[in-house]
């Protein structure tokens, strides 16, 4: 991203930040009025992914009346300008949806101290700082419901998984597709090839294709929120079934989308929120998955799949229960 693009970003941005703090007026009462900073590395209106994150983080700072700004499609190369800018300014709180700016969160977080650093995604590690942390959805278990209606759904038993790049959450997202699907349907292969990149859409309908040429009946895009329309549309030009991720993708590619892992992003918004104006923060990585309901699949299945879909809640049920471990998560 150029310095043009980025400074339109954080001012067409800026607005939201008047449109949260202009209703408060009078209103917040004691309470502190948090100064919020969040970034993306995908647009806020592409995709899943991100636009599943502002919609939650968005009613939060409603509901708490935050200053809220937001930094999208910032290129990791701007990422120490931005955060110690926001560091500087004496901010409370900066969330990334993308564990691709960790090294600079730790970075930021050794040089400002009184500001929180969370990743709203997985962390590999907090650095031992006590201004870190990650609320992450649990992606083995994200995975798992994914492997599962796709196992339950491939014929050929072959799923492709399209991922951006080898981060923490496709590694472990790949380890509950595959336990998943062969959970249902033993002997299912579950095969991942990497874009290398999280906004290229050529390259990722390219990986999808490569996949359902070797005899992917199933794709699922991992890590591709930002990309995922054009994935599942050129999953639907092939005739195949796609499984969606992160949010309801059935208005991309009404012919191939069956079902949705659908993430519900805003517990832990709402709880950093919290910990940081009672000072009761704790660094530390959270996952949460299906028995928090932060993962659910939508639904009614589609495309005729209807009937399989008591089976899936059975399995997921095992998995809220304990009764079903992800080997390696």
């Amino acid at each position: 991203m150029n310095g043009r693009r980025l400074a339109a970003a954080l001012l067409v941005l800026a607005a939201v930040s008047a449109a949260v703090t202009a209703g408060v007026a009078g209103g917040a009462g004691s309470q502190k009025t948090l100064k919020v900073r969040v970034v993306t590395v995908t647009p806020t209106t592409a995709g899943t992914w991100d636009p599943s994150h502002f919609r939650s983080y968005s009613a939060v700072a409603k509901r708490m009346h935050w200053n809220l700004q937001i930094a999208q499609a910032l290129a990791y190369g701007k990422a120490d300008q931005v955060f110690d800018r926001w560091g500087s300014e004496g901010v409370d709180i900066v969330f990334s949806t993308d564990n691709g700016f960790q090294s600079h969160m730790l970075a930021a977080a050794k040089k400002f101290p009184n500001t929180l650093w969370v990743t709203m995604s997985d962390l590999s590690t907090t650095g031992g700082l006590k201004n870190v942390g990650a609320y992450s959805v649990d992606w083995c278990q994200a995975g798992f419901a994914q492997g599962v209606v796709a196992g339950l759904l491939s014929k050929t038993h072959k799923i492709g998984a399209v991922g951006a790049i080898p981060i923490l959450p496709a590694q472990r997202t790949l380890k509950g597709l595959q336990y998943g699907a062969n959970l249902v349907a033993k002997g299912t292969k579950v095969d991942l090839k990497y874009s290398g990149d999280f906004i290229d859409a050529q390259k990722g309908q390219e990986a999808a294709k490569a996949l359902m040429g070797d005899g992917a009946d199933v794709i699922v895009a991992v890590t591709q929120g930002g990309i995922s329309p054009q994935i599942a549309a050129a999953v639907q030009s092939a005739g195949k079934l796609y499984v969606g991720s992160y949010a309801d993708e059935t208005r991309f590619a009404p012919k191939a989308t069956v079902t949705s892992a659908v993430f519900d992003f805003s517990l832990g918004y709402q709880r950093v929120a919290q910990a940081k104006l009672d000072g009761t923060f704790k660094p530390a990585i959270y996952h949460y998955g299906v028995k928090q309901g932060f993962i659910k699949l939508a639904k009614p299945f589609k495309l005729g799949h209807a009937g399989i879909q008591k089976k899936v809640d059975s399995y997921l049920a095992r998995l809220a229960a304990g009764k079903i471990k992800i080997p390696g998560c």
